[in-house]
């Protein structure tokens, strides 16, 4: 049988928090004022320490953002 290797993505950390937060990747595209394909492009490449403070900065805050709303 084939051994097949799966390579580890590029900001799997980023993709991670998306996934277990409350929000959804074209949410936090939207807040970083990209469309969802430009954002999920840039998911693909080593991101500068700079953008990656940016994005999960978007994600802290709309999961905050999205958990507020569901106690009212």
């Amino acid at each position: 049988m084939k051994q097949t290797y799966k390579r580890p993505k590029p900001n799997q950390d980023i993709r991670d928090a998306i996934k277990k937060s409350p929000v959804f990747t074209y949410e936090v595209a939207e807040a970083l004022g990209i469309s969802a394909n430009t954002f999920l492009l840039h998911l693909r490449y080593k991101l500068s320490p700079e953008e990656r403070g940016k994005i999960m900065a978007a994600i802290a805050r709309l999961s905050k953002k999205v958990e507020g709303s569901a106690h009212e």
